[in-house]
């Protein structure tokens, strides 16, 4: 009997688990743009506990100091979603520059690297255009979409798991 061989990765994954390897050179940055991101999801879901605890406790049984209280709660809430939103942003952006960089050297080296043949053969601006069109949308992927992708992710999981706290039966 003939033992069954290993399925083979397709391109794209092997390509998508080398982007993402590439972010251990800024494993920091990344830590702290995913942080951020769980930081900003918390503050999301707090957000509508604030004002249940202001409508509940302060309006309808009238009582003025917690409704202040609440109050003050959702602005400092505010404020920490900007905050935490504006370091989401600025860290991704800065660890899919880094990446993108780090790209644009290996394929310059690469293409420096390469046989005056294989210039001869190629056209310089078909080349340039592919490298310059992928290193792209690996930066936005890394930027925009894999945050995309996690946030997602963290939400539905935060947003369970107030639910069942709230009501479980």
């Amino acid at each position: 009997m003939i033992a069954p061989s290993p399925p083979q990765e397709n391109s794209s994954n092997q390509a998508i688990w080398r982007v993402l390897g590439s972010l251990r050179n800024y494993g920091l940055i990344s830590l702290g743009a995913l942080l951020s991101l769980l930081l900003l999801t918390v503050v999301y879901a707090v957000t509508p506990q604030l004002f249940r605890w202001g409508i509940d406790e302060g309006i309808a049984k009238r009582d003025l100091q917690i409704v202040l209280y609440s109050a003050a709660w959702m602005v400092v809430a505010a404020i920490a979603r900007g905050v935490f939103s504006f370091g989401e942003s600025y860290l991704a952006e800065a660890v899919s520059q880094g990446v993108a960089y780090d790209l644009r050297n290996k394929i310059f080296s690469k293409i420096q690297n390469l046989s005056f043949s294989y210039h001869d053969q190629s056209q310089t601006s078909q080349l340039l255009t592919r490298v310059t069109s992928d290193i792209e949308l690996v930066r936005t992927f890394i930027g925009t979409s894999l945050i995309q992708v996690i946030a997602g992710v963290v939400t539905l999981v935060v947003v369970a798991v107030l639910l069942l706290l709230m009501n479980w039966n």
